[in-house]
């Protein structure tokens, strides 16, 4: 079975959805469960569908949503590529976002993420490159730090390896995840970014692009624990718009927000 080529049924099976389940492959093309499964595996193993939980996976579109490195960032990159050779720092900000914003997004504000121990040597690199480079203040000093600065830019922390891509020779998030993290700073950190901007940024990102890895936004917003936010924003947003093509198989399993939203309103009637 490990070595079975995959049926041809399977690809066309596929097609229009988001979300595939072990049980859903099995009823729709009358296999044990056992052979589900190892298809399943087997087209994780070729990028095909990504593992999202148990007996459960996301259908990666045929062409992953990336952007274009503007020239500043390309710039940090360089900057930093010298010294921290084995370190591959994610670097973002809030250029990236100018495509889907129907404003100019403001000042530039640019992020570097390098693990922990790595931040003095990110810290120092930068200054010796003429950089300004902070430390990501705490959510109360955040808006005065932005508004004394030109060109902020803020060093954190951290290894998070989820969600990023290669793009011009820098490791990059993709904009799922980025979206996630403007997200986290907006309500968490007390990021100075107004909310219904962030609202036409996500709104233009679906409308636009039928690339939009929904599961790949969930599952980095589970690492943040935002996942049911997330949830959340993306069942309002296919109430209020439906013209937006939200999968609706993002709700429907019993431990997502649509079947909790079912328990709710049928246990009402009790």
């Amino acid at each position: 079975m490990a070595n079975a080529p995959l049926p041809a049924a399977i690809a066309p099976f596929l097609t229009n959805r988001s979300v595939i389940t072990v049980q859903e492959l099995q009823a729709g093309l009358g296999l044990s469960r056992g052979s589900a499964r190892v298809y399943l595996s087997k087209l994780a193993g070729a990028g095909k569908v990504e593992w999202v939980s148990r007996g459960r996976y996301s259908i990666a579109p045929s062409e992953p949503l990336t952007w274009e490195l503007p020239s500043s960032l390309q710039e940090l990159g360089t900057s930093l590529s010298w010294r921290l050779v084995d370190v591959s720092p994610l670097i973002w900000g809030t250029e990236l976002f100018a495509p889907f914003s129907h404003y100019a997004t403001g000042r530039s504000v640019s992020f570097v993420e390098v693990p922990t121990q790595y931040l003095s040597m990110a810290l120092d690199t930068l200054i010796q490159t003429g950089k300004k480079p902070i430390l990501l203040p705490k959510p109360a000093e955040m808006s005065n730090v932005i508004s004394l600065i030109d060109e902020p830019l803020f060093l954190i922390g951290r290894s998070e390896k989820y969600g990023a891509a290669i793009i011009d020779g820098y490791r990059v998030p993709y904009p799922e995840r980025a979206l996630v993290d403007l997200y986290y700073l907006l309500t968490r950190r007390s990021f100075p970014f107004a909310a219904d901007e962030f609202g036409r940024i996500i709104y233009n990102m679906l409308e636009q692009s039928s690339r939009f890895n929904y599961q790949r936004c969930l599952r980095y917003a589970s690492r943040r624990r935002l996942r049911d936010e997330f949830l959340t924003i993306f069942f309002r947003l296919k109430q209020e718009y439906p013209e937006l093509d939200i999968p609706a198989n993002l709700f429907v399993d019993g431990d997502e927000i649509g079947g909790k939203i079912d328990r709710l309103i049928m246990g009402a009637k009790v």
